[in-house]
Parts: structure tokens; sequence; C-alpha cells
């Protein structure tokens, strides 16, 4: 659990990091609400809805060459990356924590509950990946790798979504085997 703990720690120090250099006051209202992760729209577009077509947009537009350039490094690449290795590292150490204290699951293999948090963390890196390839000019900005990356995105919330659902029940169900004693009959 100390792991767990030392995990948990860092993952939450790098997101108020994060935070702080992705800030309004750095590289604008997109890059802090980091739009292309995290939403449909586009907060500085007056939340016009993000589009192959709106982003290639604001991408072409030279007032916001810094705040995609500031969305790639630092903010995805060294944070985010750092980020998502630790959340998913987490997810996965406290998963297997709790699983380990139920005995009714030991006889599963400590891997599945590394499923989840794997998924995520290989859906948000090549989310981050295709991102900055999009962003550094790399990858054409093509409707058929617009959907590739919103595909990215929606598998990486899911897939977030899931491993901390996972935690979740896992955690719920060692609090209630100990209140409440597996009886033998």
């Amino acid at each position: 659990m100390k792991l767990t703990l030392a995990l948990f720690v860092a993952t939450a120090l790098i997101y108020f990091f994060i935070g702080k250099v992705a800030s309004i006051k750095t590289y604008g209202i997109d890059v802090a609400d980091r739009f292309v992760e995290r939403l449909t729209y586009i907060p500085s577009e007056t939340k016009s809805l993000l589009t192959r077509d709106s982003l290639a947009k604001w991408l072409a537009d030279p007032r916001n060459a810094n705040a995609a350039a500031g969305y790639v490094f630092p903010v995805l690449f060294p944070l985010d990356l750092l980020f998502l290795i630790l959340l998913g590292a987490l997810l996965g150490v406290a998963s297997t924590a709790l699983a380990s204290e139920l005995a009714m699951l030991a006889a599963i293999p400590g891997i599945i509950w590394w499923i989840l948090p794997l998924l995520y963390l290989v859906s948000d890196l090549a989310e981050d990946t295709l991102m900055a390839g999009i962003f550094k000019s790399l990858v054409p900005l093509s409707d058929a790798w617009f959907r590739v990356l919103r595909i990215l995105t929606r598998t990486k919330i899911a897939s977030l979504t899931a491993a901390f659902s996972q935690v979740g029940f896992l955690g719920i169900l060692c609090v209630l085997l100990r209140i409440f004693p597996a009886g033998h009959a």
C-alpha cells in the first residue's frame, strides 16, 4: 500500500504541475482546458465544435502558434507522458493490491487487474503522440487521422473510467468484507 500511496502523491503533484504549466496565462484557454483531449469544442472560438476543419483552422492561425507549441512541449511531452505513466501505474498497483486482499479472487492472475490501466496508458500515449504529430505537421490533419484521434480520445476516457471503476469496486468489496466477514456454514 505504500507504493500505491507514493504513486497517488506523485500523480497528484504532476497533475497540479501540468495545470500550472498549461495555465491560461501561459498558453491560453485552449491549452489550459486541453481541448483536444477533453472537450468537443474549442473554448477560444466561442465554443466552436471541434471538427477536423476547426482544428485545422486553429492550428493555421498564427495567434495560436505559441499555444500549439506549448501544448506539445512541455504539456504533452514530458508532463502528460509522466502523468499517464504514473496514473496507469497507480490504477494497476491499486487494483492488484486490493484484489490481493480478497481471498475469493486469489485464483485470478494479477495481470488481469492491469488490463484496464494498460489500455488507458496505451490509448493516452497514442493520442498524445498523434496530437504531437499533427501539431508539428508530421502527420497530415486528414479526416481519417482526425477520426483516429477522436477514437483514441474516447478509448482513453472510457478505459480510464473503467479502470477507476475497477479500483472503486475492489475497494468497496474490501471494505464490505471487512465489515461483514464471510461466515463459515
